[in-house]
């Protein structure tokens, strides 16, 4: 095999094995929301009713602007998505739909406190456990690691390092879940109202996705640089 193409087998190679221990960390990390999965349940159950929610603003704006430039107010409503359509009066003016905007904009603002108080407390116990594991651990420590161990790295580990976990398992989870149903409702709403324009918003796609791959390319190319000097260096010092 030549030279190029052999190290760049390597790269990949450690590259998949890089993200291979990110998914097992990861999976390990996600094992601490087990005890409140039922609560965990409820809150994406609040994260999908929040974006749902949310995506229905625009279509009362536009029934509203619609209305106010003279179209027929019974086709108007009949446009609405079917869970807007008992909330509404066939015959409404803009009034009535400032009202139901106002409704809606507050319950989803309802929802999303929920939403945030829930996910966000569950992934504070999930630290207040792992802190707490991680304690227990410090206990059952010989002297020689305190020996060659700084308290600066202690304290790094107990306190930014679970931090940085906490926004994983907390407003991380949240946003990925959260992204996850909202980019496929996004483009069917988009669908529903012009295949047109929603064929002409995603033709760039593709542009991306190769400029996205090239990117890949290089960041694994760097990332497994990186990781090989790392070892290196941890090897010559061992």
């Amino acid at each position: 095999m030549p030279e190029p193409a052999c190290r760049r087998y390597e790269n990949l190679q450690l590259a998949g094995s890089i993200l291979d221990r990110m998914l097992k960390i990861l999976g390990r990390l996600f094992a601490y929301l087990r005890p409140y999965r039922g609560r965990v349940v409820v809150g994406l159950g609040f994260v999908f009713a929040w974006v749902y929610v949310d995506r229905l603003l625009p279509f009362i704006a536009r029934a509203a602007v619609d209305v106010a430039t003279g179209k027929a107010p019974t086709d108007v409503a009949g446009r609405l998505p079917p869970l807007l359509r008992p909330l509404v009066s066939s015959t409404a003016a803009v009034t009535g739909y400032a009202i139901l905007y106002l409704e809606v904009a507050l319950f989803s603002i309802f929802v999303l406190f929920f939403m945030r108080w829930i996910l966000i407390t569950i992934s504070h116990k999930a630290i207040r456990d792992m802190r707490d594991k991680f304690f227990d651990h410090l206990l059952r420590l010989d002297f020689s690691f305190y020996n060659r161990t700084s308290t600066g790295d202690l304290m790094t580990r107990a306190t930014n390092d679970l931090a940085a976990v906490r926004m994983v398992l907390g407003p991380g989870v949240m946003q990925g879940f959260g992204t996850v149903i909202g980019i496929p409702l996004a483009l069917y709403y988009m669908f529903s109202i012009s295949p047109t324009l929603f064929l002409m918003t995603l033709w760039p796609l593709p542009i991306i996705f190769f400029v996205g791959r090239r990117l890949a390319r290089i960041t694994e190319k760097l990332l497994a640089q990186f990781f090989q000097q790392n070892h290196q260096h941890l090897d010559q010092h061992h």
